[in-house]
């Protein structure tokens, strides 16, 4: 090749695709390859979403949840309080939603939306969002009955255990027949051997002291859920009052529990950023 230069076309790439989808390839990373300056390990890897907000697959993850008390109503509001914090993984309880709202009304472009809605009747309903750069695999087989309203997700993160991350709303006119399913539920999480598990939500307990995890009233319903997290090695991390009684005074009734609490940090509830009669409440894992 003297006196001229020859033009290498690297890439001749097809993508098979569905007339009723979108396929896109980024083929940076193969030219990044083919240029032979690739450093073997430059370190944590890091993905950066669209809005400049980063998911590190070595870190701690932020969490919110969120008492919505229906989500229908307040997108705007969601979207707002996503604007000013970065979340990769959001706990929803009380959606109100049903078949007639669709996940993409939510806004929520780069996350992948679990739901469970109420089927019966009004209210409930449960919603996990977890940020599309995380890898995360639906649980269904430990949503083990429709009468317990809760979303199990697996979270995959590199270079560490996988999480088990589940949403639960508990009514407060739920019998003792919802503590025998939730016990059937943590039966099963066990099973799976998962290394580290957080079960969050509204689970109405106002009458429990959880810094001892004494019952403070003599209600069945309210002793037995001491009870399930003594027998399954259960601690509560949130310490902050999710819904007022007055201007001084409120109940905890949204809850994290997982079975190692030193994982749980920065634990806060976040006043005036929702239109809910429930403080959201977020946190690090």
């Amino acid at each position: 090749m003297e006196g001229r230069l020859r033009r290498i076309r690297y890439f001749s790439i097809r993508i098979a695709y569905h007339t009723n989808g979108i396929t896109t390839f980024n083929s940076s990373p193969f030219k990044i390859i083919c240029s032979g300056d690739v450093e073997t390990n430059p370190g944590d890897e890091t993905v950066v979403n669209s809005s400049s907000n980063a998911v590190s697959s070595t870190r701690n993850l932020r969490c919110l949840l969120l008492n919505a008390r229906s989500l229908r109503n307040k997108v705007l509001d969601l979207q707002a309080l996503l604007l000013e914090n970065f979340f990769p993984v959001i706990a929803i309880t009380e959606t109100w939603l049903d078949a007639s709202f669709m996940d993409f009304e939510l806004g929520l472009n780069d996350y992948s939306i679990r739901r469970k809605d109420r089927q019966d009747r009004r209210g409930g309903g449960v919603l996990l969002a977890v940020h599309t750069d995380l890898i995360s695999i639906r649980r269904r087989d430990l949503e083990i009955d429709d009468r317990i309203e809760t979303v199990m997700v697996d979270i995959c993160q590199k270079s560490m255990d996988n999480i088990l991350f589940g949403v639960c709303y508990r009514p407060p006119s739920a019998d003792m027949e919802y503590s025998l399913i939730l016990r059937q539920c943590l039966e099963r999480i066990e099973m799976t051997r998962f290394a580290t598990c957080y079960l969050v939500g509204d689970f109405n307990f106002p009458s429990i002291d959880w810094y001892g995890l004494t019952p403070t009233s003599i209600d069945a319903c309210t002793v037995d859920f001491c009870d399930v997290l003594n027998d399954h090695f259960l601690v509560q991390c949130n310490f902050n009052p999710t819904r007022m009684l007055n201007e001084t005074d409120g109940n905890i009734l949204d809850l994290i529990l997982t079975k190692i609490p030193d994982l749980v940090s920065n634990v806060e509830v976040l006043t005036d950023h929702f239109n809910s009669d429930h403080f959201p409440v977020s946190f690090s894992t």
